[in-house]
């Protein structure tokens, strides 16, 4: 037997996955963040004692060392904490913005070699999240930056250095220079960065929809062989209750239930029916077998047909409907796969259950598709159950339903490019639409 999906435990799964993930981004960044730390006390050190450039060396350093304590608290929590938030990212890098501010501020502002470190945390920002916080972080950044051009002090030994013949005049031209290869590179780096993160999250989410199909396609290959020996194992005992049938209705004291005789020898034979069809199709694909072809309309009401020897009370009835969507008025002729007729009957079926006085189906045909509605009056699918419909083992409500017939019903039409889906009607009642390429089913 296939075990069913189990959502909530799929659910807990991603979301101890996702934590994981923004855990080791978080202690990414903070590794990240020391190497920042370490490299500009290094610098500021050479440049003060080494140097001799006079610069304010506590007004510097004290961000930096205010920052190492905040990143000691964050590894602190990382290791203490095992749900972490994307939040705390959030927090970090706004609070990296503001204190390289202040130390850039005492130690030469734009003219400080080390400012191109302001990239960083945009680039980290554009990396692990939203775009929406790198493109508000990238214009802090840039008036952060723009703020240190206009009012930040310059060592002493820099505006000296630069006064005579002009040369200041050059070096603040140089300084806008770098303002404005800045304001270019933090763009560039943060667009490019969060087009490929777009990108990669498109294709993980294409691998994951196909490893779910994957995945549900060897349900169905199971399933499929599940019946196959159910069909086998099922044909001895109708050959039997046939016969016995059979015998009955010979006998003269069963006249009075001839009729109920007669209904269950019809179920019988169309039993027989199926289970000869399922031998004679697949042997027919094999030979490379078409079926014949069927108008839409005339499909459909066969469809109904066919239900109906099983389920004499059906109330299934198709009816004509010119629409806007309707493509012309010319007969469609189709020949859909044997699978997409036991799709669309246990649909039908679904609906009788659900309203056994009314089940109305239409059918429109557009340019690409041939789209199937299957109306019904009955008290309408929860929305809690209908959000997880087409999973395996999650039924429409119907009493003693396995969930298994909308599972397969989805994977049949998802196989030949269509769609199903299912809506609760305002004024009650259930929709079940089906959407079918042309192309999958001439």
């Amino acid at each position: 037997m296939i075990p069913p999906l189990k959502n909530s435990k799929m659910t807990l799964t991603s979301r101890n996955t996702h934590s994981v993930a923004s855990k080791n981004n978080l202690m990414s960044a903070c590794h990240l963040r020391t190497t920042i730390i370490t490299s500009l006390l290094l610098a500021l050190w050479i440049a003060h004692d080494i140097l001799l450039i006079n610069i304010n060396l506590t007004g510097a350093a004290l961000p930096l060392f205010l920052l190492a304590l905040f990143n000691a608290f964050y590894y602190w929590k990382l290791q203490k904490e095992r749900i972490i938030s994307n939040n705390l990212l959030v927090t970090q890098l706004a609070l990296d913005i503001l204190l390289l501010t202040i130390s850039f501020y005492f130690s030469g502002g734009p003219s400080n070699p080390f400012i191109s470190f302001y990239l960083i945390p945009l680039t980290v920002s554009a990396t692990l999240l939203s775009p929406v916080f790198t493109g508000i972080a990238t214009i802090i950044t840039f008036i952060a930056y723009t703020g240190l051009l206009v009012y930040a002090p310059q060592p002493t030994q820099l505006a000296m250095q630069h006064q005579p013949e002009g040369q200041s005049s050059q070096f603040n031209i140089h300084l806008i220079g770098m303002w404005i290869n800045f304001a270019l590179s933090a763009s560039l780096i943060s667009y490019f960065i969060i087009r490929l993160n777009i990108e990669i999250s498109l294709r993980d989410q294409a691998i994951s929809n196909y490893k779910q199909k994957l995945t549900q396609g060897e349900q169905v290959f199971g399933l499929a062989t599940l019946a196959t020996g159910a069909a086998h194992e099922i044909s001895t005992p109708l050959s039997t209750i046939a016969v016995t049938i059979g015998d009955l209705l010979q006998e003269e004291n069963t006249k009075n239930i001839k009729d109920d005789l007669l209904i269950i020898e019809g179920q019988v034979k169309e039993c027989k029916a199926i289970l000869s069809q399922l031998t004679a199709e697949a042997g027919h694909q094999r030979a490379g077998y078409k079926r014949p072809t069927k108008d839409s309309g005339a499909y459909l009401q066969h469809l109904i047909n066919r239900l109906r020897i099983m389920r004499p009370l059906c109330p299934a009835k198709l009816t004509t409907n010119i629409s806007k969507y309707r493509r012309n008025d010319q007969q469609l002729f189709i020949t859909p796969a044997p699978t997409i007729d036991q799709a669309i009957i246990n649909l039908i079926n679904n609906a009788c259950d659900a309203s056994p006085h009314f089940v109305e189906l239409q059918y429109y045909i557009t340019e690409t598709q041939l789209i199937i509605d299957i109306s019904d009056n009955g008290p309408g699918i929860d929305k809690n159950v209908l959000e997880h419909i087409g999973e395996p083992y999650i039924s429409s409500g119907k009493e003693h339903g396995l969930g298994l017939g909308l599972f397969l019903a989805h994977n049949t039409f998802d196989q030949f490019g269509g769609s199903l889906s299912l809506h609760n009607k305002d004024e009650g009642g259930t929709l079940t639409r089906i959407k079918l390429p042309i192309n999958s089913i001439i």
